[in-house]
């Protein structure tokens, strides 16, 4: 059994297709749909694809990319984006800043931050479940400012390896950390069932 939060849950998806038969399910938690990828290409707007572009070769310099990470690795930024990941507020402590924080600081950092942000032509996940022959539920926080959830119900209705879909309300882009009390009852019944 993978459990994949975001961008782990694209990673977890590729995972089980590698396992095959080894992999008993995948758990996905409000997983990375991706929108900057060239094959969401055709979902955007006349106005968005330009911007997208843009943006595109922006990020593509190194020295725009470091100062974009310099000024997110800082304490205070972190703090400002997991208020928009975690609109409860629920559980934003400095123990969970300073853990985000800390590898922000080693050496190599700004160089994967520059690898991350220019992921163009990579994985999908809806792409990854077409031929999955695994159960893969799904858990979504309802107020996800990034991956939304109704996004999230078009794969529920259409993917058939995806066997159920839990909307934990008044949580944000990581409800296990935000809401553990909603999701761990969830993710033992989820694990109990597979194994």
């Amino acid at each position: 059994m993978l459990i994949g939060n975001s961008i782990g849950g694209v990673i977890a998806l590729r995972a089980a297709q590698l396992l095959g038969e080894n992999c008993k399910g995948v758990i996905l938690i409000n997983c990375a749909q991706r929108l900057m990828d060239d094959k969401q290409l055709i979902n955007q707007t006349k106005f968005q694809q330009p911007i997208r572009l843009i943006l595109k070769t922006l990020t593509k310099q190194r020295w725009i990319s470091k100062r974009l990470f310099k000024n997110a690795a800082r304490p205070s930024v972190i703090k400002k984006v997991l208020q928009k990941a975690y609109p409860s507020g629920n559980n934003i402590d400095q123990e969970l800043i300073n853990i985000l924080h800390k590898p922000s600081q080693r050496l190599g950092s700004s160089e994967a931050f520059h690898g991350f942000i220019n992921i163009f032509d990579d994985y999908l996940a809806p792409e990854l479940m077409r031929n999955l022959k695994i159960p893969v539920d799904m858990i979504w926080g309802e107020d996800d400012p990034w991956e939304s959830v109704v996004e999230a119900q078009k794969w529920f209705n259409s993917i058939s390896c995806i066997k159920s879909l839990e909307i934990i309300s008044k949580a944000g882009h990581c409800p296990h950390d935000e809401a553990p009390e909603k999701v761990n009852p969830v993710l033992k019944k989820l694990i109990q069932e597979a194994t």
